[in-house]
């Protein structure tokens, strides 16, 4: 009897992707929100949406930074970055499991480079005061809150070719 070998990621890994999936549409909505005070597209209050946009934007961070921790101490899993944007799944069934090596270079893009931008940026808009005006001064929230904007914009963008590739592979599996 053959024996296959198993290509799906981990469990933690799996529960962690979840968890940043639920995590990242609650920051979407909220985020999107804040944006829209006072337009017929508001969905709570503007206090609300902070509140909750601060705690979940705390909880992504922290389980980012265990990813990293996870991920690079132990030297395993899909985020190391000897394997990152290797693991395989089958965008078209039949073809051989090999990612382009732009999949590759945007997945390193966003974990390395546009995610801290959104933790960074996100912690100093829950320190304002603190943080930006001491280094830019009265524009340094400005300067936090477009880098922060404009990140969360292209985080969307991903998700939904994320979801994209992820539904493509789902539906053109053999029966």
């Amino acid at each position: 009897m053959a024996t296959t070998k198993n290509t799906s990621s981990p469990l933690w890994f799996r529960f962690w992707h979840f968890l940043n999936a639920l995590f990242f549409l609650t920051l979407l909505i909220t985020g999107l929100n804040i944006r829209n005070v006072g337009s017929d597209l508001e969905l709570f209050s503007y206090e609300v949406s902070v509140l909750i946009h601060n705690v979940v934007g705390s909880c992504i961070i922290v389980a980012y930074l265990f990813y990293l921790i996870r991920t690079h101490v132990k030297k395993e899993g899909p985020g190391h970055w000897h394997t990152a944007g290797k693991s395989n799944t089958k965008v078209v069934a039949g073809q051989p499991k090999k990612r382009h090596p732009m999949h590759r270079f945007t997945y390193l893009m966003v974990l390395y480079v546009l995610v801290p931008l959104l933790c960074i940026t996100g912690i100093v808009l829950m320190l304002p005061d603190s943080m930006m005006q001491q280094f830019m001064g009265n524009r340094g929230g400005a300067v936090a809150i477009l880098m922060h904007s404009i990140g969360g914009y292209v985080a969307s963008i991903f998700l939904a070719t994320h979801l994209y590739f992820a539904f493509i592979g789902f539906f053109n599996q053999k029966q």
